[in-house]
């Protein structure tokens, strides 16, 4: 019976692999335009997000305003962030590492991020967002 079910769930997961690709896609696209709206709509309603040394954001709205002021700052600056590595620990929930670099700001820059992303209706949204500086080498 294992062998049997086996195919199916990689299926599945390859197909969830691919729609938590696409929405940190989605989320670097809302970056990089200043989406903060379209941005903060890829995130639970209850999510929260710290980057760096910044105090913790909870809530979509926090998260769009807090975007909003945060690329007003620096209106030329644009990410490239991609996956180094998604790990599902049950059905609806994944964990996303990422590198994100930026150009375009007083000088190139890089970190790393994790993602948890919880599965509501079928769409793979962000429930809780942390950066950290880029690992040193």
């Amino acid at each position: 019976v294992v062998l049997l079910v086996t195919p199916a769930v990689a299926q599945d997961r390859a197909a969830d692999e691919t729609a938590v690709r696409n929405r940190v896609a989605a989320v670097t696209s809302a970056l990089n335009r200043r989406d903060a709206a379209g941005f903060a709509a890829l995130f639970t309603v209850d999510a929260d997000v710290i980057v760096l040394d910044h105090p913790r954001t909870q809530g979509r709205a926090a998260i769009q305003a807090g975007s909003a002021k945060d690329w007003a700052a620096a209106p030329n600056e644009r990410a490239t962030v991609t996956p180094t590595e998604i790990r599902f620990v049950g059905p609806d929930i994944a964990i996303v590492n990422t590198v994100a670099r930026f150009t375009g700001g007083t000088a190139p820059s890089e970190d790393r991020g994790t993602w948890v992303l919880h599965r509501e209706s079928g769409v793979w949204l962000i429930a809780a967002l942390r950066v950290m500086p880029a690992a040193k080498p």
